[in-house]
């Protein structure tokens, strides 16, 4: 067993990530059938890693939410017993499954990769939703800044009624999804960029650093999947500003 003076050295010299299991913020876990599923992810946000570790708890009786990857996962049961693959069984007692996620999908042909050392490339967004009525119509918008490119302007609408809140979460998750697709159609590995994220939502920010619990269901659901996303970038930041900067960018 490593000493902590030990473990502060390893890390500083070889870049060991040390995730203590039992203060790891847990979430509650939203989704079609998912009842007294909890995860605590390992993977520190932010953290250049090739695999994402999750550690799955899920109570007497409870269930996880049906879903599907396209990537393969190992999973370790640790303690417990159930039913996988969500069949008709449940738990009989709590579950805990360790699951270790590969951070991208298998791709044909397999963008190239950043070359070791190499620095990575800066990219700037600033994105903000909102809706007329909270809730109400949905929409939102998001600028892409690259040294020596045009600023990148894209807005949106979004179909149903939403919140203010789930605007904002919901043109993050759509800021993300451009740029992974951007890439990777033209051959780049997301590894090889750092973004720098800006938001005048201090709620969202705070929530996304785990600063806040994220007591909305939805809310919830979808920072899970941006966390995901942000994953296969190199780096990532997310940062509050101003309302104004917002509007001078974005127009809103």
């Amino acid at each position: 067993m490593l000493s902590c003076e030990l473990a502060q050295e390893v890390d500083r010299e070889h870049g060991v990530h040390l995730t203590n299991v039992r203060t790891a913020v847990s979430r509650e876990v939203a989704g079609e059938d998912a009842r007294g599923a909890h995860v605590r992810e390992l993977t520190p946000p932010g953290v250049e890693a090739g695999l994402a570790l999750d550690l799955w708890e899920i109570a007497a009786g409870g269930c996880g939410p049906r879903h599907s990857h396209p990537e393969e996962h190992q999973c370790y049961v640790l303690a417990g017993a159930g039913e996988y693959h969500g069949a008709d069984g449940a738990p009989v007692s709590p579950l805990r499954v360790l699951v270790a996620t590969p951070l991208a999908a298998e791709r044909a042909p397999a963008p190239a990769a950043p070359a070791p050392g190499a620095a990575l490339a800066p990219l700037q967004v600033v994105f903000d939703g909102g809706s007329k009525g909270n809730p109400g119509q949905g929409y939102g918008s998001f600028v892409i800044m690259a040294p020596g490119r045009k600023p990148n302007l894209v807005q949106k609408e979004y179909p149903g009624l939403m919140t203010n809140n789930e605007a904002e979460y919901q043109t993050m998750l759509e800021a993300l999804q451009y740029i992974l697709s951007t890439l990777e159609s033209s051959g780049r590995d997301p590894k090889g960029f750092e973004l720098d994220l800006r938001s005048d939502s201090e709620l969202m920010v705070k929530q996304m650093k785990g600063e806040y619990k994220t007591k909305n269901a939805t809310l919830r659901q979808r920072g899970e999947e941006a966390h995901r996303l942000l994953r296969r970038f190199g780096k990532w930041h997310l940062m509050w500003h101003p309302r104004e900067e917002s509007v001078a960018l974005l127009g809103h």
